[in-house]
């Protein structure tokens, strides 16, 4: 797994923080593209003595506080402002939540449960007007009939997480103790897995538009 990282000037949800971009061999089950970010926020005098990723590694990250951690996948179409869901909600609130205290924020490339943006584009269509890829309307759908409709099958959500505890361990992020912040059991499973210490948990839930 290849490293590389970018020390980052007053993020606007994190301020100063780390930016590591973890790229694959191969790309994981689910994913759309080889690249990982993750964002660490740590204590202003570790931001200002580490210069490169080996001092990174080898840092008291945060100290005597417990980082919260998020793991995210990616939401193109929220990011760009859809109101569809509530990704974009949730991500921001998560970084805030992280930059008042200190964390790891992990940005995975899964869209649509790990179907791809191709698949999201032709299921947000579907849900929200109604229409099939090959023009027929058939109304609005949910998200579990969409899939049925364009898939044969119920939602399938294909995301792998194996690879979070993977990268943790290679930054040596694998030590501390986490307050994590999802409601996915299938994350604190993967996590636990991988030898992750989850202590806590915190609701990032959002109020669906």
């Amino acid at each position: 797994m290849k490293m590389a990282m970018y020390k980052m000037n007053h993020n606007q949800y994190l301020g100063n923080c780390f930016s590591v971009v973890c790229e694959n061999e191969t790309i994981p089950k689910g994913f759309t593209r080889s690249e990982v970010t993750v964002f660490i926020k740590t204590t202003e005098e570790i931001w200002n003595t580490v210069n490169t990723l080996e001092e990174l590694k080898q840092a008291d990250l945060f100290g005597d506080r417990e980082p919260y951690l998020r793991i995210a996948s990616e939401c193109m179409l929220g990011m760009m402002g859809d109101s569809h869901c509530d990704c974009e909600q949730e991500r921001v609130k998560a970084l805030k939540k992280i930059g008042s205290a200190t964390g790891v924020y992990i940005h995975l490339p899964q869209e649509a449960q790990g179907m791809g943006l191709f698949y999201k584009a032709k299921e947000l269509h579907l849900q929200v007007h109604g229409y099939l890829p090959s023009g027929e309307f058939v109304g609005c759908q949910t998200q579990t009939d969409a899939a049925f409709l364009l898939t044969g099958h119920k939602i399938i959500d294909i995301r792998e997480f194996d690879f979070v505890g993977k990268m943790m361990h290679e930054l040596c992020m694998d030590h501390y103790h986490y307050i994590f912040m999802s409601r996915n059991p299938a994350k604190v499973k993967s996590l636990k897995k991988s030898g992750i210490t989850i202590d806590g948990m915190y609701d990032i839930a959002t109020r669906m538009n």
